[in-house]
């Protein structure tokens, strides 16, 4: 598959939706590690450490580090996975300015992080500072594996990645609970050893591993000497390619928004001091739980379908100039995939909106099922259905849309992060912290109506209507309601913490996804086939081979 290519034959069609649909499998399963890790490390430290301890390491050192990863890297991601006429070594020399980026947001952050926000009690002042020069130099070393991260998934390397990075977050998991254990008023502490473990694992893994098949000659693999991986001059004598320098840079102003938006209440939670340490904590937890099967699921699928988008559809054009194979191979992907995650999405709303109460008394006891734990959860059912069709639909429109369509998108991301942080201030002061759960969910339905008006812009004048043929059958939506009639009903009779009314209230939810499963399966025949073809005999093909 080479760059620059502007269509791609039937057979490379096939093997891309084979190789992507490989690629979201696996990263399925690498994001299902990651959460099950961070499930059962909150478990466990909930029970060995302070409230106080978890907000500072879970909110405030790890928004630290995502936003100097995110700041350094997003951009360079979402370019040079586009389709471009770039060569590799192009796309190689632009990717090095990533750690460089990152490395001034760390000494930028890192500054505010030490000086100019709140800091802990008297006692934590020196683990807190480590933590922030830990945290920072992790997120810029994880930076440096970024030109073969990118080539890596290009090329759809996809196995090695979710080993790789599994193997990684086994480490750090292990590391964490056994120091947790011996030596829990070390928290802060144990937790940046843990962070820099998996960096030094998942770093240098990438460089061995790529520097072995290039020292191996593989006729599959582009780059021929180790020299290659770093900055050099092209063949032609160029070292930037300008279009994709420009394509970086409108990215990255869109970066900075999304940023904004995706962690906005973290960023409100330390710059406002709206909520305490420990409030922090326990709304981190509540965060972490509530999105444990989405996260794993929605945002596998969006990285892997951006790639697909992006090589399948010729950016700033409309659909009628598109290929029209490779536009049918990008519309079934976006409509099937699309009402696997509504379904998805609405599962979750129905359960976790009726067994809220019980997964939190199960999980963390009194601490999370008691106050506003339950409340919390099941407002963000509600957002994990939001996140499900906004993360898809923006990324089918950020794949189509033209530089200046981006440019103009910037303008309206900016009035969406005014409207989030002033709705996040409006309803927290009323409704507390689940006032940033409401205040995302009315975002979400505004970028949701925005992706959605391009998406039908970019399908004008053809018979193709993927938003349309992506609702669910009426007759599945009657299931799912009765359903969360059965499972709210259940909730009001054998609520509480005894344990045959629990039994009652478990045997209710699974007899009510029985009927939701027997009801996709007989009325949504055409996603579940596509499911299975694409991602999961893929998968079973792979461990088999």
């Amino acid at each position: 598959m080479a760059t620059g290519e502007n269509t791609l034959s039937k057979d490379e069609q096939n093997d891309l939706v084979t190789g992507v649909a490989r690629s979201t499998s696996y990263n399925i399963v690498l994001q299902l590690m990651l959460r099950i890790s961070t499930f059962v490390i909150n478990a466990i430290v909930l029970r060995h450490v302070t409230k106080d301890l978890l907000g500072i390491v879970n909110v405030r050192l790890t928004l630290l580090y995502s936003t100097t990863l995110f700041i350094g890297r997003e951009s360079f991601r979402r370019s040079c996975m586009s389709k471009t006429d770039a060569s590799w070594q192009e796309i190689v020399n632009i990717i090095w300015f990533a750690p460089m980026l990152g490395l001034g947001a760390a000494i930028v952050l890192s500054y505010l992080w030490l000086f100019h926000l709140k800091l802990p009690d008297a006692e934590l002042h020196f683990s807190y500072t480590v933590g922030v020069v830990c945290f920072s130099l992790s997120a810029v070393l994880e930076m440096l594996s970024e030109p073969v991260y990118i080539i890596g998934q290009k090329l759809l390397y996809v196995r090695f990645a979710a080993l790789l990075e599994g193997a990684a977050l086994i480490l750090k998991s292990i590391v964490t609970i056994v120091l947790v254990l011996l030596y829990p008023q070390m928290a802060i502490l144990i937790f940046c050893f843990a962070q820099l473990s998996f960096t030094l694992v998942y770093t240098c893994g990438y460089f061995i591993y790529f520097g072995y098949l290039t020292a191996a000659g593989k006729p599959s693999f582009p780059l021929r000497n180790i020299r290659q991986f770093f900055p050099n001059r092209t063949e032609s004598g160029i070292v930037i390619n300008r279009q994709l320098a420009s394509l970086v840079w409108s990215f990255q102003k869109q970066s900075f928004l999304k940023q904004l938006l995706t962690e906005g209440e973290r960023y409100i939670m330390t710059v406002f001091n709206i909520l305490s340490f420990a409030d922090q904590g326990v709304f981190d937890v509540i965060s972490n739980l509530g999105s444990l099967v989405a996260r794993f699921l929605f945002r596998p699928i969006e990285d892997s379908s951006y790639l697909l988008f992006s090589y399948t559809i010729v950016r700033g054009t409309s659909a009628t100039q598109q290929d029209k194979e490779s536009l049918h191979t990008a519309t079934e992907a976006l409509t099937q995939l699309l009402k696997l995650l509504t379904l998805t999405g609405l599962t979750i709303l129905v359960f976790g909106y009726n067994y809220a109460h019980l997964a939190l008394h199960v999980y963390g006891g009194q601490v999370l099922s008691v106050g506003a734990g339950p409340y919390l959860l099941r407002w963000y059912s509600v957002y994990v259905l939001l996140m499900a069709v906004n993360g898809l639909t923006e990324c089918f429109s950020f794949a189509t849309m033209s530089k200046p369509q981006l440019d103009r998108f910037n303008y309206k991301m900016l009035a969406f992060s005014i409207g989030f942080l002033a709705a996040s201030l409006v309803f927290t002061s009323r409704f507390g912290s689940a006032g940033f759960i409401m205040a995302n969910c009315c975002n979400l339905i505004l970028r949701i109506i925005h992706s959605v008006y391009i998406i039908e812009k970019f399908y004008e004048g053809t018979s193709e209507y993927p938003i349309i043929n992506s609702l669910l059958d009426s007759r599945v939506l009657i299931v799912y309601s009765v359903a969360f009639i059965l499972t709210s009903t259940s909730r009001v009779w054998f609520g509480g913490n005894a344990l045959l009314p629990s039994l009652l209230h478990i045997l209710t939810g699974v007899t009510s996804l029985t009927l939701i499963l027997a009801a996709i399966y007989t009325y949504e025949k055409r996603a579940v086939t596509f499911i299975i073809n694409k991602f999961i005999s893929p998968l079973i093909k792979s461990k088999a081979a």
